[in-house]
């Protein structure tokens, strides 16, 4: 594992701590990152009984900070990362719904719960978009008769 992420003699990705964190999964061991997740409905459509399947226009926005020490280490890591966001009950094609989504990267002040008030780069990519959706659904919450 330590050879993959390995690109030269520099990590590809930061280590651990800070932002970027190590946890457990099905495989082995992965980096986590706090997101922030905005999930607006703006229509729902084409609702199919039969088929147990709709459609909804949502715009989904997701959000991540990381401080000033982690993002001038690691600048080139966190210029080109962008998170992949896969929706289980979504047509199964779609893949990743950011994609095609622009990442926007602001300079912000935070104040940090000890301590002085710390500087940290805000990133935010956000796409809105038709999503077809096929799930079983509760027949009794739909008021149909």
């Amino acid at each position: 594992l330590e050879d993959q992420m390995k690109l030269g003699n520099e990590w590809r990705v930061p280590p651990a701590g800070g932002a970027v964190r190590v946890v457990a999964d099905a495989t082995g061991f992965a980096y986590s990152i706090d997101l922030h997740l905005r999930v607006r409905v703006r229509k729902l459509f084409d609702l199919d009984t039969q088929r147990l399947k709709f459609n909804a226009q949502l715009t989904i926005t997701v959000e991540w900070l990381v401080d000033e020490k982690g993002y001038a280490s690691y600048e080139n890591f966190w210029k080109d990362y962008k998170p992949q966001l896969m929706l289980p009950t979504c047509r199964a094609s779609r893949g990743d719904v950011l994609r095609n989504a622009q990442v926007h990267r602001t300079a912000r002040q935070y104040a940090g719960r000890m301590g002085p008030t710390r500087r940290a780069h805000h990133f935010s990519c956000e796409i809105t978009d038709i999503f077809e959706f096929m799930q079983p659904f509760d027949m009794r919450n739909f008021p149909f008769d």
